[in-house]
C-alpha cells in the first residue's frame, strides 16, 4: 500500500455498519476522501413540478449525513458535504490531488449507473472500484442461481426472471451473506477546503423537530433493535396493511433507503429471532418483502432506462399516458372523490410516509380513476417518501400500471372494498379527511371547459 489515496464517493450508503465500501477503502489506502454530493438538479422542479428530493427526505437525509459526519470525526476523519454535480466535482478534485482509488457502491439507478461509467471513462489511469452496499445477494450469488450473468448497467435481460415468483425461487436456493464487521479505525484525511464547492450543513435541512421518523445509523439500528426485541414480527403478515400505525409494520424501509440501514444486518437480525422464537408465516413474511425489495434492486440494474419509460420493460402499449393537471392537483393534494385516496395522500404530504396497501390504493386510482400517465405518480412519490428508492418505487408503478413485472398485466383496486376491509370503522379516513367533503373529479370554468 504505497502512496495511495482514495476518494470514497458516499451515495445510499451511509452507515459503519457492514459496509464494504468503506471497509475496502480502509484497508487498501493510505489517506481517504470521503465525500457525499447532493446533485443541484435533485432540487429542480421536474415536467410533473416535482422536485426530487421534497422536504421530508432532505431533512431525514441531513440528520443521516450529520449522524454519519459525527461519527467520522470521532474516528479522526471528516466527511465532506456539497450541493455540487458529483462527476465533475470529483474529476476536479482528482485533477488537483493525487488520487489514485475512486470507490463506489454499485449503482442501481440507470442515471447513477450512467454517472459511473462516465468517470471510470473520464479518468483512466485511477482505480475505480465498487462494492455491493444495497443488496442481499452478490451479483455471483444471482449467477449460481441462473438469475442472468453480471447484472451491471449493460448486461442483458434475457435470462432475467419477468416475476417475483420466480427470482423468489431461485433466491431461496441461495445462503445469505452475513453482515461484516463496523468499521472502527480509518486512514487520516485531505483536506478540501481549497475547492470551490458549495458546501452543505446539515443541521439547515433539519427544520421539523417532531418528524415521521429520525434519520441516521444509530436511528436505524436502534429501531431494528426494538422491533425485534418485541413481538410484533409474530403479527406482521396481519397487520402490515394497516395505514396508520407506527407498530403494525417494521418500517425498515425508512433507513433501508439511504443505506443508513444494511439489508443484511436486517436479514441476520430476522434469522435469529426465528432461531429464537421459530418460524412460521407471519415473521417469514418480513422475509418475502426483503426478497420483494432485492427483485426490484436487481430488476433495476436489468432494465436501466426501460424501469422510467411509460411503455415499461416489455415496450408493452400504454393507453393511459394521459396529463390532467388538474386531476394530478387534486390526486397530490387529496382532493378527488375518493375518500381513501384522500387520506393516503394527506398523510403522505404530512409525514413524508404511506403504507404499502395505501400506494397502490393511490397508485391504482390515478392510473385507473384519473386516468393519468403512471410516470407523474411515481414522480410525486419520489419527492415526497422519506423511504424513496428508485428500483422499489418505479418498480412498484410499473406493477400496478401493468407495464412491470405483474404477469397478470395490472392492478386496479377496487376502492370501496379496499375501504371495507382495511378502513372498516373509518378511523383513517376521518383522521386525515372531512367525510362531509365532496370533491368533483374535474374543476370547470365559466365556459365549461376543464381547467388543466
Amino acid at each position: 500500500m504505497a502512496n495511495t489515496t482514495g476518494l470514497v464517493w458516499l451515495s445510499d450508503d451511509l452507515r459503519l455498519h457492514d459496509n464494504a465500501l468503506i471497509t475496502r477503502a480502509a484497508q487498501e489506502c493510505e489517506q481517504l476522501i470521503l465525500c457525499y454530493f447532493v446533485d443541484p438538479r435533485q432540487l429542480k422542479q421536474d415536467q410533473y413540478g416535482c422536485q426530487a428530493l421534497g422536504l421530508h427526505r432532505r431533512q431525514f437525509l441531513a440528520e443521516s449525513l450529520q449522524y454519519l459526519s459525527d461519527q467520522l470525526v470521532e474516528l479522526e476523519q471528516r466527511l465532506n458535504i456539497f450541493i455540487s454535480e458529483p462527476v465533475s466535482s470529483i474529476e476536479a478534485i482528482c485533477s488537483n490531488l493525487p488520487v489514485t482509488h475512486i470507490y463506489r457502491s454499485k449503482p442501481v439507478a440507470f442515471n447513477e449507473s450512467q454517472d459511473w461509467l462516465r468517470l471510470r471513462s473520464s479518468l483512466p489511469g485511477i482505480h475505480c472500484v465498487s462494492e455491493e452496499t444495497r443488496c442481499l445477494f452478490n451479483a455471483q450469488d444471482l449467477e449460481i442461481m441462473g438469475a442472468g450473468k453480471g447484472f451491471n448497467a449493460q448486461s442483458s435481460t434475457d435470462t432475467f426472471p419477468k416475476t417475483f415468483s420466480k427470482f423468489r425461487r431461485l433466491a431461496e436456493r441461495c445462503s445469505y451473506p452475513v453482515p461484516t464487521q463496523a468499521v472502527t479505525s480509518l486512514p487520516p484525511n485531505i483536506s478540501l477546503k481549497a475547492f470551490n464547492f458549495e458546501p452543505l450543513n446539515p443541521a439547515l435541512w433539519i427544520v421539523n423537530n417532531e418528524p415521521y421518523a429520525r434519520g441516521g445509523e444509530i436511528a436505524g439500528l436502534d429501531h431494528l433493535q426494538t422491533y425485534m426485541s418485541s413481538d410484533a414480527p409474530n403479527q406482521y403478515k396481519s397487520t402490515r396493511n394497516t395505514f396508520d400505525s407506527w407498530e403494525e409494520s417494521s418500517k425498515w424501509s425508512l433507513w433501508l433507503a439511504n443505506g443508513a440501514l444494511s439489508v443484511r444486518e436486517i436479514a441476520q437480525a430476522l434469522r435469529n429471532f426465528q432461531a429464537m422464537h421459530g418460524k412460521n408465516e407471519e415473521n417469514d413474511w418480513l422475509m418475502f418483502e426483503l426478497l420483494w425489495r432485492e427483485y426490484f434492486q436487481w430488476y433495476a440494474r436489468a432494465f436501466n432506462q426501460k424501469l422510467f419509460l411509460l411503455n415499461g420493460i416489455a415496450n408493452k402499449k400504454q393507453q393511459r399516458g394521459s396529463f390532467y393537471a388538474q386531476r394530478f392537483r387534486q390526486w397530490c393534494s387529496g382532493t378527488t372523490p375518493y375518500p381513501v385516496v384522500n387520506a393516503c395522500m394527506r398523510q403522505l404530504n404530512a409525514t413524508g410516509y404511506m403504507s404499502n396497501r395505501g400506494r397502490q390504493i393511490a397508485a391504482s386510482a390515478l392510473i385507473h380513476e384519473l386516468g393519468l400517465d403512471w410516470r407523474c405518480g411515481a414522480a410525486y412519490f419520489e419527492q415526497q417518501l422519506i423511504d424513496y428508492d428508485p428500483a422499489s418505487n418505479w418498480g412498484n408503478w410499473q406493477y400496478i400500471a401493468g407495464v412491470g413485472a405483474d404477469p397478470r398485466g395490472g392492478r386496479q383496486f377496487n376502492l370501496e372494498k379496499q375501504t371495507t376491509i382495511y378502513d372498516p370503522d373509518g378511523a383513517f379516513i376521518n383522521r386525515w379527511t372531512n367525510p362531509a367533503d365532496k370533491y368533483p373529479l374535474d374543476y370547470v370554468d365559466a365556459a365549461d371547459w376543464p381547467i388543466a
